[in-house]
């Protein structure tokens, strides 16, 4: 699935359990092609979006997602790494953190701040690393989870310096290692009232 921003979502049409307890949440799913399990088949959802665009591999994206982000108003940007959301940790709206030199350059030549860090410091399984967006999320204005310490990282110390600078804080769910578990996706967020202790909850815009 790829959470185009608000409440537009879409998703495989044959994830039906994901698909029907989303939509049980107000959310609007618009449905595509099966993803398979074999590149590039499995890429076509795999899309980052910050700054108002939308970062893939854009011949292999969904049709549908494509056409929805247009709609939405994102601008498409072609990149070479296929695996575009694990590529990127979202930081604010023009500014990430990204291990693939492609994606870097690109989004620094859009006008992006971009903190281009070391390969290879996410575990993924014993014979693959994982990525930087594949072990975080960002989960509120000023706040970006990891799902371990920034300190098992070559860049970690860069990686703070990154957040701090745009107004950020770094929350580590373990002491352990980074672990790439596909991403941290915020679907929703809980709104405090002014005047009242009471909440409610809406769907997260990115």
């Amino acid at each position: 699935m790829c959470h185009l921003g608000g409440a537009d979502i879409v998703a495989d049409k044959f994830q039906t359990e994901l698909t029907d307890e989303l939509k049980r949440h107000g959310f609007n799913i618009i449905t595509d092609v099966l993803t398979k399990p074999n590149y590039p088949d499995e890429i076509c959802f795999n899309a980052a979006i910050c700054g108002g665009c939308l970062f893939g591999l854009q011949r292999f994206l969904s049709r549908s997602l494509k056409s929805r982000a247009e709609k939405n108003g994102l601008k498409l940007v072609n990149i070479r790494q296929g695996y575009a959301k694990c590529s990127v940790c979202t930081v604010a709206e023009k500014a990430i953190i990204t291990d693939d030199s492609g994606i870097a350059h690109t989004a620094a030549k859009l006008g992006f701040d971009v903190l281009e860090i070391g390969k290879g410091d996410i575990y993924l399984s014993d014979s693959h690393y994982g990525f930087i967006g594949g072990c975080s999320g960002k989960i509120s204005k000023d706040k970006v989870v990891f799902t371990g310490s920034l300190d098992s990282h070559s860049s970690g110390r860069q990686i703070r310096a990154f957040l701090q600078t745009h107004g950020c804080n770094a929350i580590e769910l373990t002491q352990d290692r980074l672990k790439d578990v596909g991403g941290i996706l915020p679907v929703k967020e809980e709104k405090k009232c002014i005047h009242s202790e009471s909440t409610s909850e809406a769907p997260n815009a990115p």
